[in-house]
């Protein structure tokens, strides 16, 4: 019987375990040297080949990946732009909407002064002490226009509402 040693280099790693083999003639144990240097030499191109196609795909794999990058840094800055056009949409509504309450109540209270100034001449003049106005009461006149007021407010505002509403919505349709 021929024993075969396996063992690693011990100047390059000392760790390896040495393996021995038994082999019943001295052909059969060159039998099994060359098929294990076979082996090992196949594993080796192997892993080179291995090796050599991560390094060819590798350009290409960075090249999407940079691709892919770019694309979602250039949809996030579109998706900024959105969202301060809406900003500065929902706060051009704002002020309009403030400006238009601003001018109801300065209209509103512009016209109570002058239904005052006006019920004091009434008075004055010795029209009536109620201050009817042509059958019409000062609170008639000014609940009348305070509905009107009351009714274009709600107009202006509902119309702003919608425009924000259709802005949010297609704010959110694109987030998505």
């Amino acid at each position: 019987p021929t024993v075969l040693e396996l063992a690693g280099d011990s100047i390059t790693n000392p760790d390896l375990r040495s393996f021995y083999f038994q082999s019943a003639t001295v052909d059969d144990a060159e039998c099994w040297t060359k098929a294990l240097l076979t082996e090992r030499h196949q594993s080796l191109k192997d892993e080179t080949e291995a090796y050599r196609q991560v390094c060819e795909s590798f350009p290409l794999q960075l090249s999407n990946f940079s691709e892919m990058i770019n694309e979602a840094e250039a949809k996030a800055e579109h998706m900024e732009k959105e969202a301060y056009a809406v900003r500065c949409s929902a706060e051009e509504g704002r002020r309009k909407v403030v400006a238009a309450v601003r001018e109801m109540l300065e209209r509103k209270c512009w016209e109570t002064e002058g239904s005052r100034n006006q019920s004091r001449d009434g008075d004055l003049f010795g029209d009536t002490l109620g201050g009817s106005i042509g059958g019409a009461t000062t609170a008639d006149v000014t609940k009348s226009s305070s509905d009107v007021e009351k009714s274009l407010l709600d107009s202006v505002l509902d119309s702003h509402f919608e425009k924000l509403e259709t802005n949010r919505a297609a704010f959110l349709r694109e987030l998505e």
